[in-house]
């Protein structure tokens, strides 16, 4: 009956435990004693004491791989005096001569050298031997005293330091009466003699030449004469190939491996590598990993690409990989077995990159394998390597010349070869087809996949082997050729980096379904690589800033990449420098690549606050490259402007646009729309009509109108004219919007009291005279005529306060304190002249006389007229009687009136264009037409 494959598993398995018992037992006997109790191999001597010893004595024989000198250290210890009598009742001493029954007792362990301990293994040789050989001693004495004449011959015969040689005689002589008083048989003793002379008692651990090959063969002979363990059984299925494979692959693959290195014929060659590829294909099969590795492992070397080598240059390492045939062909069958069974490859990944990484250093690399994302083109750029150096340095300039002429025919046919073993070597790689290697990394088993990750990652770290960073000695200053040798150096570093950087990425892109997946370890990686970056490192800085943010777009939002460390991951891009363009490029595109995929997904202002601030750089806003940036800035207006977005969008936008000036003087002036602040003053407005048209009601103030007022309404405290000028027009193009409708009184009430009233108290002031005494007359008018358009706009939201009339009260005299005596002339005429259009268009619609529009009583309209006359009547007398004339005039005439209104009053200008910036066509035309009659609403056209 055939053994299952559960029994020869457990087999192996208990096989497996007695080398690590054996291993043990030859550290410490102690510990590899209590392993064999532990794991059942031998009895606790606790429950059956006979059982312990008799097996832990038949391990001691079974265990050729015990150390000798170990087993005599352990039987000897006085507590073990009883494993000595075990171990002596193994062997069969009947009618068998001492000296033959010693030698064998003593080959299995090595006798210690204390005499105590000694005289123990004799004494439990001796009571053994009598018991089985009574007839020929006296008692157990005699054979003590025999054993040690026998132990003290061998010592007398065989030791170098014993010049006088004992004779037979004193040996016979030195056992006289020992068996009881009578002598042992003369010709007894003379044999032991002869045989002890001849032939030295020793352990077979210290066996040579003739007397270790008798003691193999007596041991095969034994082997074989047992019976019980020698059956073999003829199986005709192939549930056991697994198990045989692994015993026969070994040396299969070392002989295929030795013929392979050794021999130059093809056909062999040719032949141990099919070999090869077979073992291969069966480790394969068998999903054997330990073999497999071990097979690429040995090929990796045979390429000859890995050794260690430092005194070749890139240039030499491609030529002497095309003149290597046999490396060829390893490295042809290698990555050919690694696309075949990557799923079996563990540890030997390693060795797949390392030869990846030489072939790199080699300029051998096909050119599919070094493309790299360019974010801020959406493309794919090729790596750009530095030109290889070579190290060849000649004296001075007529030695130079004199090198040249004189192997200027050598040089010729040289770089002819070299240009033929280059072109062996690129078409060797072309076959080696590195690429599918990890483009297929998707269909890695998980194990697999593990080591091949784990691989890629400590590539980054690896070290250039075809050239070694050089070393100056100390106290000696570098000389030319080692500042260049470590320039290359450094190059080659930084290139490997950058390429095994975008693999890595790529690699992780490609498996972020796997559940091992994502690993935060490489976004930290990356990160140090940012933050470590030196000035002569920027291509690196560049490519880590860009698998970075590829990462970070990826993998948001995760259970690893969370809102939280997302922005602490984000606030390392901090350490790119302002003023690198091509790398803020990248980064720009970075961000928008992430905000393009992920912005419906963030729902945090502290997020957007981070993006928006690594987006919005004030020197690279004014560059003629700004389409990147503005592009970030355009996508969120566009598509994800909403409550959390809105306020750091306009924050940031305005920081931006207050540091306009400085950031300008340090560059040249704008030359388009898109470089002035006019452009962003718009860009916000437009974020605020979008947010408001997709808001609820309860979010127009709070959320959106208050944040844009509030931002826009510190800025006309500005001494800047241009930027106080905008950031007025830019308020009451918000006031205007539709949308503003939606508010509640109590946020009206708000925007008077909190924006409107205190920019125009804060223009007003004498402080502001000094800021800008030129042109802060302009603002104030401007401030006053939105203050008057406001109301005017939203007539029926104020009438509907409870304290309005308050309110109105404070408009009059904040336009009664521009059209005072103490003001400009042409802030006088220009304030009372918005004043007297602002009252003739509410008489006209009858906010100020009789027949009021439909909805308002009497007693509102009464109170409103009187508290308008009452106020204005007190610095305009004349105003009330002229502007009743002119509401008598003919409809004609009125239209006239009006155009001329809304012309003076600028109602729906678009922002106050930079001087000198060519405006495009981003300025709004108005067409007014006159109130249609009866109307209790101020028509759309006049705001």
């Amino acid at each position: 009956m055939l053994p299952t494959l559960e029994s020869i598993t457990a087999l192996r398995k208990q096989k497996e435990v007695l080398a690590q018992a054996v291993k043990l037992f030859n550290k410490r006997p102690q510990e590899g004693v209590e392993f064999m109790i532990k794991h059942s191999l031998v009895a606790s001597p606790s429950s059956s004491r006979s059982d312990y010893e008799d097996g832990l004595i038949a391990l001691f024989i079974k265990l050729p791989q015990l150390k000798k000198s170990r087993i005599g250290e352990y039987l000897g210890s006085p507590e073990n005096k009883q494993l000595i009598y075990a171990y002596a009742r193994l062997f069969d001493f009947r009618r068998e001569r001492c000296d033959q029954s010693l030698r064998r007792f003593l080959q299995g362990f090595r006798l210690p050298g204390e005499s105590q301990v000694i005289y123990r293994f004799m004494e439990s040789f001796s009571a053994i031997y009598y018991s089985m050989n009574k007839d020929a001693f006296a008692n157990e004495d005699a054979v003590l005293a025999h054993a040690y004449a026998i132990i003290m011959l061998n010592v007398d015969q065989h030791s170098r330091q014993i010049r006088n040689k004992m004779t037979v005689e004193e040996f016979i002589q030195n056992q006289k009466g020992i068996n009881s008083g009578s002598d042992l048989d003369r010709d007894y003793l003379i044999g032991i003699y002869n045989s002890i002379r001849e032939s030295e008692i020793v352990i077979s651990d210290q066996l040579t030449g003739q007397a270790a090959e008798d003691y193999e063969w007596e041991q095969v002979l034994l082997k074989s004469q047992d019976v019980t363990s020698s059956k073999y059984v003829m199986a005709a299925t192939d549930l056991y190939d697994s198990e045989l494979y692994e015993v026969v692959c070994g040396p299969a693959v070392e002989a295929f491996l030795g013929a392979f290195d050794s021999t130059a014929d093809s056909d062999s060659i040719q032949l141990s590598v099919s070999g090869l590829r077979l073992c291969a294909a069966l480790a394969a099969h068998f999903q054997n990993s330990r073999v497999f590795d071990t097979l690429i492992s040995s090929l990796s070397d045979a390429t000859s690409l890995c050794t260690e080598k430092t005194d070749l240059n890139f240039s030499t390492l491609a030529c002497n990989f095309g003149m290597d045939h046999k490396g060829q062909l390893a490295a042809v069958t290698l990555f050919s077995l690694v696309r075949e069974h990557g799923s079996v490859m563990r540890t030997s990944w390693e060795n797949v990159i390392r030869c990846v990484q030489q072939l790199f250093f080699a300029r051998l690399l096909p050119e599919n394998l070094l493309l790299l994302h360019d974010l801020s083109s959406n493309k794919k750029v090729l790596l750009q390597q530095a030109p290889m150096e070579s190290y060849n340095q000649h004296g001075g300039i007529f030695a130079s010349l004199a090198y040249y002429l004189s192997t200027h025919e050598v040089t010729i046919a040289e770089a002819q070869k070299k240009k033929n073993l280059r072109e062996a070597a690129e078409e060797c790689v072309r076959l080696c087809r590195i690429p599918e290697i990890f483009l297929s990394s998707s269909k890695l088993e998980s194990t697999s996949f593990e080591y091949f990750y784990k691989a890629l990652f400590s590539s980054l770290s690896l070290p250039v082997k075809c050239i070694s960073a050089p070393q100056n000695k100390v106290h000696k200053a570098p000389s030319s050729h080692d500042t260049l040798k470590s320039r290359v150096y450094q190059l080659a570093q930084e290139e490997s980096k950058i390429l095994f950087l975008e693999l890595l990425t790529n690699t992780i892109l490609d498996n972020e379904k796997r559940p091992t997946l994502p690993d935060l370890s490489a976004l930290s990686h990356l990160a140090s690589i940012i933050e470590t970056c030196t000035a002569n490192q920027r291509r690196l800085k560049e490519r880590a800033v860009v698998c970075y943010l590829r990462l970070c777009a990826s993998w948001y939002p995760t259970k690893e990449l969370t809102p939280v460390n997302f922005i602490a991951y984000m606030k390392v891009l901090n350490a790119v420098d302002s003023g690198d363009t091509s790398l803020l490029l990248q980064m720009f595109g970075g961000i928008l690549h992430f905000i393009s995929i992920n912005g419906h997904l963030i729902e945090s202002k502290a997020e957007w606050e981070i993006l928006l601030s690594l987006s919005v750089v004030d020197s690279f806003l004014l560059s003629h490259e700004n389409s990147v940036a503005l592009a970030i800035l355009k996508c969120i207006v566009d598509k994800f402007i909403n409550v959390f977005s809105f306020e750091p969008f306009v924050r940031e936008v305005a920081r931006f646009i207050t540091n306009f000036k400085s950031e300008l003087s340090r560059q040249k002036r704008p030359t388009c729309y898109q470089q002035s602040p006019l452009y962003f003053f718009n860009l916000c407005l437009e974020a605020t009509s979008r947010a408001l048209s997709i808001c609820s009601s309860a979010d127009v103030w709070p959320v959106f109108n208050r944040t844009l007022l509030e931002t826009f309404a510190k800025m006309t405290r500005y001494s800047d004219r241009s930027i106080r000028m905008n950031a007025l027009s830019l308020i009451q193009r918000a006031l205007l919007l539709p949308s503003c409708r939606k508010m509640t009184k109590e946020q009206w009430r708000q925007c008077f009291y909190e924006i409107l009233f205190p920019v125009l108290e804060a223009l007003l002031s004498s402080d502001m005279d000094e800021v800008d005494p030129e042109a802060i007359d302009e603002s104030r008018f401007q401030a006053a005529n939105l203050l008057c358009k406001t109301c005017l706009t939203h007539i029926q939201e104020l009438l509907l306060l409870e304290d309005f009339f308050s309110l109105w009260k404070t408009v009059l005299e904040y336009l009664e304190q521009c059209s005072s005596e103490n003001n400009s002339l042409y802030l006088r005429e220009s304030v009372l002249e918005s004043l007297k259009n602002m009252l003739f268009v509410l008489v006209d619609n009858g906010f100020l006389q009789s027949g009021s529009p439909e909805g308002e009583t009497e007693l509102t309209k009464q109170t409103l007229s009187e508290v308008t006359w009452a106020k204005v009547n007190g610095f305009m007398p004349q105003l009330r009687e002229e502007l009743l004339m002119q509401a008598l005039l003919p409809a004609k005439g009125l239209q006239q009136v009006i155009s001329v209104t809304a012309a003076s009053l600028q109602v729906g200008k678009c922002l106050a264009p930079e001087a000198g910036v060519h405006q495009e066509s981003h300025e709004e035309k108005l067409e007014v037409t006159a109130f249609p009659e009866g109307s209790n609403l101020v028509p759309k056209e006049c705001l």
